[in-house]
């Protein structure tokens, strides 16, 4: 393991443009959700192995289509400090949308690509001290629209990778309003 230390916090940016798979001793993310520094996994990104991560970051993927997310690599957490937290996002590339409500199967299955993204490997210890989520906005940085958001849990039959649960919260939820759009299918 390489003695890689790096601290993410208040808004800092971390482009991940090598190819080359990386491993960090530790990640250290903000203290809180607000204070979360950004990890972009760029196209051809290789993958990040994580052995000792804390705090708050969000890492954002660019997707190419609905649920690909390129050749951007996967980030594994070995270990992760109580009350860590991770936050995956991406944009709504390649999501329908009818009169500004999102197809709710899109979502969930873009949700569900991204949180593939993620393994945590003490989870499959039955160590829950990560926080997953996952998050679409509506524009292409961290502070666009929130049109969808998702607890994710870590399957142990899989190496503790990611999964996005039913219980995603679209803005707005489309059964609120439309629960089928003319001519497009079932939202």
């Amino acid at each position: 393991v390489a003695d890689n230390n790096v601290t993410l916090d208040n808004g800092s940016v971390w482009e991940a443009t090598s190819s080359v798979a990386q491993t960090l001793q530790s990640l250290r993310g903000g203290s809180t959700a607000d204070a979360a520094g950004i990890l972009n996994m760029v196209d051809n990104s290789g993958d990040i192995t994580i052995e000792n991560y804390s705090g708050n970051t969000v890492v954002w993927y660019d997707k190419v289509a609905l649920g690909d997310f390129g050749d951007s690599g996967n980030i594994t957490i070995n270990k992760a400090a109580e009350g860590s937290a991770i936050t995956l996002m991406t944009d709504n590339t390649g999501i329908t949308a009818f009169n500004g409500i999102y197809k709710r199967s899109d979502v969930v299955k873009a949700m569900q690509a991204l949180a593939n993204k993620l393994y945590y490997t003490e989870a499959v210890d039955g160590v829950t001290n990560l926080n997953g989520f996952v998050q679409v906005a509506e524009g292409l940085t961290t502070a666009s629209k929130t049109i969808a958001l998702g607890e994710m849990t870590f399957d142990k039959a899989n190496c503790g990778q990611g999964q996005i649960g039913n219980d995603v919260e679209l803005d707005p939820d489309p059964q609120d309003k439309y629960p089928t759009a003319p001519n497009s299918g079932t939202y």
